[in-house]
């Protein structure tokens, strides 16, 4: 008994030229990226934060949905909004493993990548930190000008 091979139609060789051109390739993955961002919703780890910085009233504001656009590329967890240049990252290990080879190293490279622009970047650990540690972390203060005083 022979296996018979099947041969796809001219109309089927022809759609599938069509799907992976290069443009079409590119197109698609920008798509997905931008329907990504757009459907993005906090970690838990990220929604217990914005909890913690609402009771506590901290300046912080979520942008990591990507819904406020990205700052020079990425898109942090949290931007401060009390007239600080700084950013807050919210990291889990596997994943920063996983796409970095190391937490050490995805922190330096994140915090290199938005230093080049005059921010701080906060990083902290989603389970690790406690909520007095990312607290204290978070509480950032606007620089006195020097005619407040």
């Amino acid at each position: 008994m022979s296996i018979a091979k099947t041969n796809p139609s001219k109309e089927t060789r022809r759609k599938i030229r069509v799907a992976f051109t290069p443009k079409r390739r590119q197109a698609l993955a920008l798509g997905c990226i931008k329907r990504n961002r757009k459907n993005a919703t906090p970690t838990k780890a990220e929604k217990e934060k914005i909890k913690l910085i609402k009771k506590h009233k901290l300046p912080w504001k979520y942008v990591g949905d990507g819904r406020e656009g990205d700052f020079f590329g990425k898109v942090p967890d949290f931007v401060c909004t009390n007239g600080v240049k700084a950013f807050a990252e919210v990291y889990e290990d596997y994943w920063k493993i996983k796409n970095n080879g190391s937490v050490a190293r995805y922190i330096r490279i994140r915090r290199a990548h938005f230093k080049k622009f005059g921010y701080k970047t906060i990083f902290i650990h989603a389970y690790n930190d406690s909520d007095e540690k990312a607290i204290r972390k978070l509480t950032i203060t606007a620089p006195q000008s020097p005619n407040s005083a």
